[in-house]
């Protein structure tokens, strides 16, 4: 079979398009598709190390602060923290003159690693003794939040108020205070 001129031109336009679809599909389309997923790796790639970079910078600026948070009256027993509380409690209300109508703890709940306790407070005393009260909570050495405060006259146009005020501190949990122990298979291994 013999090909006419404009046949063998057909021919080599065919094979030369068939040619190039076959490079297109099998190299060029996968190299790209490959080089748009190497920069958008790259990318996710530094915007993690950017998130650990700053994660890290700041854990080395708190690091202070939280070794002096822990020095100052963190601790890990949530009963001991509950009674540092409770006698700091106390000692805010005789040092306000504040009248302390009652004390009432509510349920530990921990959240993430720490345990958060509670107290429910009602007090009655006059503008400058709460305001002592509350001013003394809230420059404590120790861990403690306002979370809930009601100030009401106990009769109006007098300046006998009711407070009752939502108080709370935090303690390590258990688990979260306690090193990881080494395992006795380990011990024995290293002798």
């Amino acid at each position: 079979m013999v090909l006419s001129k404009r046949e063998k031109y057909i021919a080599i336009g065919l094979s030369v398009a068939v040619g190039l679809w076959v490079v297109d599909s099998l190299a060029i389309e996968p190299y790209f598709e490959q080089a748009d997923q190497v920069a958008t790796d790259t990318q996710l790639a530094q915007q993690k190390l950017s998130d650990a970079t700053t994660t890290f910078a700041r854990q080395k600026k708190l690091a202070p602060v939280w070794a002096e948070i822990q020095s100052n009256g963190l601790l890990n027993d949530p009963s001991l923290a509950d009674t540092q509380l409770e006698h700091a409690l106390l000692e805010w209300t005789r040092g306000a003159n504040v009248d302390l109508s009652s004390l009432k703890t509510e349920r530990p709940l921990q959240q993430g690693m720490f345990d958060v306790i509670s107290y429910n407070i009602t007090a009655n005393g006059s503008m400058r003794s709460i305001s002592q009260f509350l001013w003394d909570l809230e420059t404590a050495s120790i861990p403690v939040r306002v979370t809930d405060m009601q100030v009401t006259p106990l009769q109006e146009g007098t300046d006998n108020l009711a407070l009752r005020v939502t108080v709370s501190t935090v303690c390590q949990t258990q688990t979260a205070a306690k090193p990881a122990a080494v395992a006795p298979s380990e011990t024995s291994d290293q002798s």
